[in-house]
């Protein structure tokens, strides 16, 4: 059979063609570790899984009710601890992705904002909470503790089945981290340039659990193939041949 000429489109064909770029290469775990050791977290600091990456598994836009569906969720080990890697991806640059708002005057509402990328990278955030509060409890369902959230309001996951798979999927995991994917050429730079009002919405902030993966960076290391140049605001494609 001659080989298989594949473009995927949009934010899911970004998780897609990023998935097959690292499995399909002879080398996937030099690959697997570049991809991971690319992304840069919000204090500056360096990311904690600096031996290689072993025991890697995925999940892909599972349903989390209340908190929403997470594009991509990673799990690894590193060293001597399990890793927990949440990914949102957009088309468009970190800063038009996000909903803007002044920190000290809080948010009243973000309904109708739930598409926004730091507001999802809040609500995976306020899930992993959740769900170690249930673990200690060894509750059957994943509920929010209280009200005082900017939205003020309690999220829950009750899903049984869900449930399940989730427990099954975090087991043992040490560390949580919440990664935006966005379509800009450095992540220094949006580090460099980001104003706390483009921060996820939460009480308790800490940029050390919070970082950024760029389109520009993933292509420069050839850890992602793009069939035309990206620009801004531009939704391209990703193409493979298989």
């Amino acid at each position: 059979m001659n080989n298989m000429d594949i473009q995927f489109y949009g934010e899911r064909g970004i998780i897609n063609g990023i998935l097959l770029d690292i499995y399909r290469d002879k080398n996937k775990d030099k690959k697997l570790n570049n991809f991971f050791g690319t992304i840069k977290l919000f204090d500056g600091k360096e990311v904690p899984w600096k031996d290689g990456i072993t025991n890697c598994k995925w999940m892909v836009e599972p349903s989390f009710a209340h908190f929403g569906n997470p594009d991509l969720i990673a799990v690894f080990e590193s060293g001597r601890k399990k890793y927990a890697v949440f990914i949102e991806a957009k088309l468009k640059d970190y800063v038009s992705s996000c909903l803007s708002f002044e920190r000290e005057d809080g948010v009243d509402n973000l309904k109708g904002q739930s598409s926004k990328l730091n507001v999802q990278l809040s609500f995976r955030y306020r899930f992993v909470q959740a769900f170690k509060k249930a673990q200690k409890e060894s509750s059957q369902a994943i509920i929010e503790p209280c009200h005082k959230h900017p939205d003020g309001r309690r999220r829950k996951l009750q899903k049984e089945s869900v449930v399940e798979s989730v427990v099954d999927f975090l087991e043992g995991v040490d560390e949580y981290y919440f990664i935006a994917l966005t379509n800009d050429s450095s992540s220094e730079t949006v580090i460099e340039e980001m104003s706390s009002n483009f921060f996820p919405p939460l009480n308790d902030f800490d940029k050390q659990y919070f970082g950024i993966l760029t389109y520009g960076e993933l292509v420069k290391k050839m850890l992602l193939s793009i069939s035309q140049k990206p620009r801004k605001n531009w939704a391209f494609l990703t193409k493979h041949v298989i």
